[in-house]
């Protein structure tokens, strides 16, 4: 899998840094398996953190990766589902929160990853 690393945030909630590629498609694939790995774990959330990526997508493209993401996150046990994307370039991201939340999570989309741990926790510790 290729992440920089990852760690559990309090419960069961895993926190993913995905490291930067040309196309931020091919960052999408990582994604994909720790959606697999949080069906099978059981787990409640889960927080991508992802480097800047050189081209960002625009709305619209590529929706069948949205598609993808969302049946994954539906299959399984999460509850949240945070998006940490620190270039604040890609569009992309916001439509697939809006979906997310359409289909029931509890999804955002944040530009600093401490506001977005601290926004994990506190739907776990509260």
């Amino acid at each position: 899998m290729n992440i920089d690393y990852w760690k559990w945030i309090g419960g069961s909630c895993l926190y993913a840094r995905i490291p930067a590629e040309p196309e931020i498609k091919d960052q999408l694939e990582p994604v994909i398996e720790l959606l697999e790995l949080a069906k099978s774990q059981e787990l409640d959330g889960l927080a991508f953190d992802f480097d800047h990526a050189g081209t960002p997508m625009k709305r619209g493209e590529d929706l069948w990766q949205i598609d993808q993401i969302m049946a994954h996150a539906m299959n399984s046990s999460l509850k949240v589902f945070a998006i940490i994307d620190r270039s604040q370039r890609n569009a992309w991201w916001l439509d697939l929160v809006s979906e997310l939340e359409k289909s029931g999570l509890e999804a955002r989309l944040f530009y600093d990853p401490q506001l977005a741990r601290e926004w994990v926790e506190t739907r776990f510790n509260s």
